[in-house]
């Protein structure tokens, strides 16, 4: 924003340099972007236009920095005279214009402004135009409140503050047609628009040398609906800058005023006032403690220079009911004031940050605490992609054709049903997933056309509503699909193996029922495997646990197993037995041959066929490794040996 140096020095005669000015201004106030010739451009926080988007706002900080007198122009107050009721204010939209204040001054003749006031003008960037208008700037620029001056003579009926009709057009000073949306507040007389309120004038009423009564405007706009006014018509004025910015209804009273004195001074006639809307301005008081400011600051103040600094910026001090303190009147135009700690603000730029004492923070020092899910999570999400499964992310709602998909009831319970959301955006959204797999299943239909399988899994909250309360698990679902793979719920049985070594459970089982198999930790159902035929002759193999349960039964203490030092040497043996025979049985048994050197056993082919009349065939590979030694092949040739002989005895194998 704009600034004249000139004006500043002439509110503050003992003000210092410009280039000194601008210095202090960066350490304590704002940024100075430029000072060059009269002009002193300064960037203002957005929050702070009401306070400091004027020379007066600027003219207080500079007197709170040097600690010089600041005398404020703006203080007269003029009492309506006798009115006359020469005018009548119609506000048609309140809540776009919150107050409104017009008065009535005759001339017998308007003249130029002076040189003086020309060139302040002309330093923030507008243009001298006559003495009544230029006036309206000067108070815009020492005040902060934009004014507007209209031709009395030129309106006809009375004001009102309305949005414009649809198709409706305004020619503004600067001489381009408006064409006003209806969304646009403007200031009409009973006939047409005068104004685009808060942005600019018509040129239809705009007041020149010949014009003899003038009606001067200071109201308050509601900052978005200028915004917007401003970027839909593409017009952007000192006036549109301000309001946009939201400033305090306070300044219409403190512009109106200060133009008054102006405008007598230039020979104008008070003569009339019409007001309407709001005039109750309120002030807000906020406590002030020094020992508050040390704790948040991390330095003393003294209560005196706190008061200085206060009343420098043009706040009131009030003693505090509470020992220690004082509640500072807040003035009703910094509006960006809200708090014990916007207050601290104000005194420790003044003071200085520079001033902060280097200090190491003071803090509480707490244990880590871990969460559980979140380890057990990123446990899981680094074993699967070793086993060439994915990580999907589903929504957490479903409707009725997925509730058909929910394969097992045991997170919630038998008697469990789903939870309802009252305001669905959908019928197919109406539900909280209450299983993980239906909506896997949705993505094995999705993908299934560009991969041979689907191979994924995903980590997620489920609700179920149990006895008409609603309850939310963590759960862990998996699906793998293949084509015509009879063996595939082996597979999966085999990645869950993998999963629960690798998060540290050591101890489960895997205990078929009813065409679906349960995993159990010492009796504990933790979750549940299935498989089903899919469309065109594909096969999938699901499974869903609960998350919770896994986490209590993990083993968080792992027991370091150095890297054996000699080689394994590996065997195959091949087997027709019976199916009601458990594989399970059969490589537990083999294991238990001689656990010293049998290392793993593993199932690496399974057949069956109607020409076996009942038999399976199964291939395992056994892997002997010992900690101390290389084994010789008659050791390993011995194990075999012993290990052929329990396969026909306990399980009256046809070795082949």
């Amino acid at each position: 924003m704009k600034f004249s140096y000139a004006l500043i020095k002439k509110l503050i005669p003992q003000a210092p340099t410009q280039k000194k000015l601008s210095e202090e201004l960066n350490l304590h106030s704002f940024e100075v972007e430029e000072a060059s010739g009269d002009l002193l451009d300064i960037k203002i926080p957005a929050n702070q236009y009401s306070a400091m988007g004027s020379h007066i706002g600027i003219a207080r900080e500079v007197s709170a920095i040097f600690n010089i007198p600041f005398k404020n122009p703006a203080t007269k107050v003029y009492k309506s005279p006798i009115k006359k009721n020469l005018i009548k204010i119609n506000i048609q939209e309140p809540k776009l214009c919150f107050r409104y204040v017009a008065r009535v001054f005759d001339f017998n003749s308007i003249g130029d402004s002076s040189p003086e006031i020309k060139k302040i003008l002309n330093t923030c960037g507008i243009n001298s135009i006559n003495a009544v208008v230029d006036i309206m700037n000067l108070v815009m620029l020492e005040t902060g409140q934009p004014l507007h001056s209209f031709d009395a003579s030129k309106l006809k009926g009375n004001i009102n503050v309305r949005l414009a009709k649809k198709g409706e057009k305004m020619e503004t000073l600067d001489k381009k047609l408006q064409e006003l949306d209806p969304s646009i507040l403007v200031i009409a007389d009973d006939n047409s628009p005068l104004a685009i309120a808060g942005i600019k004038g018509g040129i239809s009423s705009g007041v020149t040398y010949d014009t003899k009564r003038i009606i001067v405007e200071a109201a308050s706009f509601d900052q978005v609906s200028i915004y917007k006014s401003s970027r839909l018509l593409k017009l952007q004025t000192d006036a549109s800058v301000r309001f946009s910015h939201g400033i305090s209804e306070a300044l219409v009273d403190i512009g109106i005023n200060r133009a008054t004195e102006l405008l007598l001074q230039a020979g104008g006639k008070f003569i009339d006032e019409a007001r309407a809307g709001n005039e109750k301005i309120y002030e807000e008081i906020i406590p002030f403690y020094p020992k508050d400011f040390e704790k948040l600051i991390g330095m003393p103040v003294d209560l005196s220079k706190a008061k200085y600094y206060f009343k420098t910026l043009g706040f009131e001090i009030n003693p505090s009911k509470k020992k220690g303190g004082i509640d500072v009147v807040i003035p009703a135009w910094r509006n960006d004031i809200q708090c014990e700690e916007d207050l601290c603000e104000e005194i420790i730029r003044f003071i200085g940050y520079d001033k902060l004492e280097k200090k190491a923070p003071v803090f509480a020092v707490q244990g880590v605490e871990e969460d559980d899910i979140f380890l057990l999570e990123d446990k899981v999400r680094k074993i699967f992609p070793t086993l060439s499964i994915d990580e999907v992310y589903n929504n957490s709602f479903y409707g009725d054709a997925d509730i058909k998909n929910e394969k097992f009831n045991f997170l919630f319970g038998e008697n469990s049903s789903n939870v309802q959301m009252i305001n669905p955006s959908s019928e197919e959204l109406k539900y909280l997933r209450k299983s993980l797999i239906p909506l896997l299943f949705e993505d094995y239909e999705k993908n299934a056309h560009n991969f041979e399988s689907v191979r994924i899994f995903e980590i997620g909250k489920v609700f179920g509503l149990v006895s008409n309360k609603p309850k939310e698990k963590y759960s862990l679902g998996i699906f793998i699909s293949a084509k015509k793979d009879n063996s595939l719920i082996l597979e999966l049985k085999g990645i869950v193996d993998e999963l629960f070594k690798g998060i540290g459970i050591v101890d489960f089982d895997f205990v078929p029922e009813d065409g679906e198999i349960k995993v159990q930790i010492d009796d504990n159902l933790v979750g549940m495997l299935g498989t089903e035929k899919l469309k065109h002759g594909e096969i999938c193999a699901f499974g869903e646990f609960d998350f919770e349960k896994m986490i209590s039964e993990t083993e968080e203490a792992r027991e370091y197993i150095p890297i054996k030092k000699f080689p394994s040497t590996m065997r195959d043996v091949s087997v027709l037995v019976s199916k009601d025979i458990k594989i399970g049985d059969i490589i537990q048994r083999i294991q238990d041959t001689d656990i010293n050197i049998i290392e793993n056993v593993d199932l690496i082919d399974e057949y069956e066929d109607e020409s076996l009349r009942g038999k399976q065939s199964l291939t395992f590979r056994i892997v002997f490794q010992a900690d101390d030694r290389t084994l010789k092949d008659s050791e390993v040739n011995e194990e075999m040996d012993k290990i052929l002989k329990i396969l026909r005895s306990e399980f009256y194998a046809e070795i082949r």
